[in-house]
């Protein structure tokens, strides 16, 4: 996250798409134009990791989320 301005962004936002585990596993949520793949970390299970995807493929990035407690 990189600041403010994008958690509010985020909160006023709304995606639909779906999501499973894929055969290896991994947490697979796809919406439209973008999938997200992704485990929670090892060490702190509390971080999911996801590598993101644009559907074109020209475009990818990583994020973390931590769970809110």
């Amino acid at each position: 996250m990189e600041g403010q301005s994008e958690i509010d962004r985020i909160n006023h936002s709304e995606r639909l798409g779906e999501y499973c585990l894929s055969d290896r596993g991994y947490l697979k949520c796809t919406f439209e134009g973008l999938t997200m793949t992704g485990l929670p970390l090892e060490k702190h299970p509390e971080i999911l990791t996801f590598h993101c995807s644009t559907s074109s493929g020209d475009y990818a990035y990583g994020s973390a989320y931590a769970r809110a407690l």
